[in-house]
């Protein structure tokens, strides 16, 4: 009888040693699949909001204006963005390719234009909470970005005057081309760029180890 229950004291100590190597290997895996998962529904909203805006944005809704900011904080419902922070940014781009006429009609001569035969950025606007990523593809110097109306000049809050994006080195892109090939000369692209954090207790992405959220892009 002792002999018995002895073997059965060893069987569930094996049981319990079983248990924890398989469960070392199948909870990360179930943790990571249910992480998996909820990126990529995050990644389909954020998608389809970047989308929205990006049609808004080429059918030149004005995003200088505050009810439009608002618009695009309402379409982004429910992943926890406001106009200037929280969960979420989304970074907007009217972007020129600039060649001699360009310049000229700048009025910048075509020895001084340093961004000539460049994609620009030429307009710019952030929404939400600007510190959580910038764009892939260009940052232009704030002090370049129009902060209100200009008057003088008639350009908007968000754009970038003719002197400034064709001679600042920061309204130059960087593998824009490579992405949108075979711009000419004048061609404008809007660009939509959109960041979101993952749900609370996300864990860093195995695919992207230091991203705790997702990215997506539309060009029109």
């Amino acid at each position: 009888m002792q002999i018995v229950r002895a073997r059965k004291g060893l069987q569930r100590g094996s049981s319990l040693v079983e248990f924890a190597l398989v469960a070392a290997v199948l909870l990360p895996l179930l943790f990571g699949t249910v992480n998996l998962g909820f990126n990529l529904s995050r990644a389909v909203q954020v998608s389809q909001i970047v989308r929205d805006i990006g049609h808004l944005y080429v059918r030149n809704l004005d995003f200088s204006l505050a009810a439009s900011t608002d618009l695009a904080v309402r379409l982004a419902s429910g992943l926890g963005m406001t106009a200037n922070g929280g969960d979420g940014v989304l970074i907007l781009s009217r972007i020129e390719y600039i060649t001699d006429a360009q310049c000229t009609a700048g009025g910048v001569t075509v020895s001084a234009c340093t961004n000539n035969n460049k994609a620009v950025v030429t307009q710019r606007y952030v929404i939400g909470n600007s510190s959580l990523r910038s764009s892939a593809f260009a940052t232009p110097a704030a002090s370049i970005v129009l902060a209100a109306d200009d008057a003088s000049s008639g350009f908007k809050k968000g754009e970038i005057l003719p002197a400034n994006y064709l001679t600042n080195s920061t309204a130059a892109t960087t593998g824009f081309t490579s992405v949108l090939t075979g711009m000419t000369g004048g061609e404008t692209a809007y660009l939509v760029e959109g960041y979101f954090k993952s749900v609370g207790w996300n864990f860093s992405q195995s695919y992207s180890p230091n991203t705790d959220g997702v990215y997506a892009r539309v060009i029109f």
